[in-house]
């Protein structure tokens, strides 16, 4: 979830800068536009990362494609969430959990998430709502802007242990410490741009308790604390703005994890063809009635298939279909993964 959550953020911004090349600027975006979002991540890249400063030049020509991730936006209607968030503008799904976001003139935020946590043996879906709002990216962004925010979360939910039903609570935590520190032209293997580079440090902090004759007993097994130190690196084209790589980096250790960068993007339509690797990907037709197509190169490979409310309803190796016939008409998501790809996509279902 920790590497989704970043991939998710990655390839969302899409927006108008002015013209200036001292002066970048993002004044406004738009999240939803029916395009799958594909990037790449290369775990093996190696470089030096620069202090902050203007007119400056990345070149991460030499990524290497070691994976691929399709990320497939939702409208909130799409899901079972959009009475909770009646502001959100856009979600996003990754193993039966919702993100919901929304987008206007003053930022892009993450209201909160929602979905099915049965691997957790938790009985009921849930649901948290960010308060405030966890800001991703405050608009409008300059060079020199500067900024700290903080949100927390939280849900109650009902847990099966040892075959006895208990209360519980998930609390979510999030500090974001972030700088716009530097200007400049960044090479990635899509192209050269124009970017704007935004560090930013993050502590995200998830605690499960479970009441067990009331007390509160910690779960490590499904608590987290993580420290991510990010630059994120956005641009222009003539069609659009987007954010084009981001570095994983550890301070620590003066060592990059990874680096992901936007290769591509892909239309919704009939047939979608994933080429980012050797092995071809298709779904078709899409729109269906009930059955949809694989053709794939692949050898070996796992479908999995989530409803509205994030819950898994099929989970096939290999498939050559899948066969939607005996459920209601409506959005669904399927996700194909296999060695070096990760392809995610939005099943539509008619009658």
């Amino acid at each position: 979830m920790k590497l989704f959550y970043k991939l998710a953020i990655s390839g969302l911004f899409i927006g108008l800068f002015n013209n200036s090349y001292s002066q970048i600027t993002i004044d406004s975006l738009s999240i939803f536009n029916d395009e799958n979002i594909i990037t790449a991540t290369d775990s093996s890249f190696s470089f030096t990362i620069q202090g902050e400063g203007e007119n400056l030049t990345w070149d991460f020509s030499q990524l290497t494609v070691q994976r691929v991730d399709t990320l497939v936006p939702l409208r909130p209607e799409e899901t079972d969430f959009a009475d909770e968030f009646p502001e959100a503008t856009v979600a996003f799904q990754q193993a039966g959990i919702f993100l919901l976001f929304a987008a206007d003139e003053n930022g892009f935020v993450n209201l909160g998430a929602g979905g099915d946590v049965s691997n957790m043996d938790i009985r009921n879906n849930l649901s948290f709502h960010n308060t405030p709002a966890d800001t991703i990216l405050n608009l409008p962004l300059h060079y020199l802007d500067q900024g700290t925010y903080d949100c927390r979360g939280g849900s109650d939910f009902d847990v099966n242990v040892f075959g006895q039903d208990f209360s519980g609570r998930i609390s979510h935590t999030v500090h974001r410490r972030q700088k716009v520190d530097a200007w400049g032209t960044i090479t990635t293997p899509l192209g050269t741009y124009e970017a704007l580079r935004v560090k930013e440090h993050t502590i995200m902090i998830d605690s499960v308790f479970v009441t067990i004759f009331g007390m509160d007993i910690y779960q490590s097994k499904y608590s987290r604390f993580d420290t991510t130190d990010v630059y994120s690196f956005y641009t222009q084209t003539d069609k659009e703005s987007f954010l084009v790589a981001t570095v994983d980096y550890n301070p620590d250790e003066n060592k990059v994890n990874f680096v992901s960068w936007r290769n591509y993007l892909s239309s919704n339509s009939g047939v979608e063809k994933l080429s980012m690797t050797e092995q071809d990907i298709s779904i078709y037709p899409n729109p269906s009635k009930g059955i949809f197509n694989i053709k794939s190169d692949a050898s070996n490979f796992k479908t999995t298939v989530y409803n509205q409310l994030g819950q898994m309803i099929i989970e096939q190796d290999n498939a050559k279909e899948i066969n939607l016939r005996n459920y209601p008409q409506g959005v669904y998501l399927v996700q194909i993964e296999g060695d070096n790809i990760h392809l995610t996509k939005k099943l539509i279902l008619t009658r």
